[in-house]
């Protein structure tokens, strides 16, 4: 009996850390909701060396710090880049959309970069021989 217990306590405590935890406002979060899956693009850069702390603006404007390890850089056709990195706030990987990046410090050095977005366009650039749009409008300039 007590056997059993015990697996429902451990099954429980499961089923609420797998459904309890806080939602996923991220980008594939919202396209789920829009009923399409999402598709990153090219993956064009991968030699990210350290982790980043960035203040992120979700599709609301909210502003939220992370902690990040990014892995790769993605480019949609119609240009958008987007970040596949592991976030440490929600302890799993997540889609970030580079023009939606207010601030970048890099964690290991403590250099910041005052515009992320430029910034890594540059790696952009630089991951496909500088064959990227050279005017690639930024959030604020798009609205």
């Amino acid at each position: 009996m007590g056997f059993f217990v015990c697996l429902f306590i451990g099954a429980l405590i499961g089923y609420l850390y797998r459904y309890a935890k806080e939602p996923d406002t991220g980008v594939a979060a919202q396209e789920k909701e829009k009923g399409v899956l999402f598709d990153p693009g090219e993956m064009i850069f991968d030699g990210f060396r350290d982790d980043w702390r960035i203040v992120y603006l979700d599709a609301k404007g909210d502003a939220s710090e992370r902690d990040i390890t990014p892995k790769k850089l993605y480019q949609q056709e119609d240009m958008d880049l987007y970040i596949w990195a592991f976030c440490h706030k929600r302890d799993a990987h997540r889609w970030f959309r580079a023009d939606r990046m207010d601030s970048l410090v890099f964690l290991g050095t403590g250099e910041v970069i005052e515009n992320p977005h430029d910034y890594i366009f540059g790696l952009a650039q630089g991951a496909q021989g500088g064959n990227v749009m050279a005017t690639m409008p930024t959030m604020k300039e798009a609205a």
